[in-house]
């Protein structure tokens, strides 16, 4: 069942994080863009304190404009923020492993991940989608970081996918 909200900032407190969304207007014609804010993000990932979220609207924008975000979507949001220091810690391997295999052919030197690792944003497919990417009826949550890399000039864009807080996937731009 969709939460339905009108645009504008939305003040949510799961069991651990404070934070508010704050919807603008959507960029994208199937998902909401939010920011949300919170003086409890990882430093690493989110230097700011704020980052940006995507929702997949599986029916679009109401005609008032209103949003449908789903219950799953605010789950995998949640699940998110619950667990941000390990997925940090596994966001650093997974990303130097791939700057490393890309590079190593031209053997250049290269320092921190985070110089050239900016996380841009975090997308939250909706239950449907879910479904139809190998999760079942089960799944409670499902999320998408998205890097952008200044270490490959072929492939700017690298995603890591989890399913019920576990790593599913590393993806390379339009995975």
């Amino acid at each position: 069942m969709p939460i339905e909200r009108p645009r504008g900032r939305w003040s949510l407190q799961n069991m651990f994080i404070p934070f508010d969304l704050d919807f603008g207007p959507s960029q994208r014609s199937s998902s909401a863009i939010a920011t949300l804010t919170s003086a409890q993000l990882d430093s690493v990932l989110h230097p700011a304190g704020s980052f940006t979220v995507s929702f997949e609207l599986s029916d679009g924008m109401g005609k008032d404009g209103s949003l449908h975000v789903e219950s799953f979507q605010i789950q995998s949001l949640i699940d998110y923020l619950n667990n941000q220091s390990s997925i940090c810690r596994l966001a650093e391997q997974m990303l130097m492993e791939a700057r490393t295999d890309w590079l190593r052919r031209w053997e250049v030197q290269f320092g921190d991940i985070w110089s050239d690792s900016i996380f841009s944003e975090l997308w939250l497919p909706c239950a449907k989608h879910n479904l139809f990417d190998g999760g079942g009826p089960q799944t409670r949550s499902m999320y998408i970081l998205v890097f952008k890399v200044q270490w490959d000039d072929e492939h700017v864009t690298r995603t890591l996918k989890f399913r019920d807080n576990e790593f599913v996937s590393l993806g390379i731009e339009g995975d």
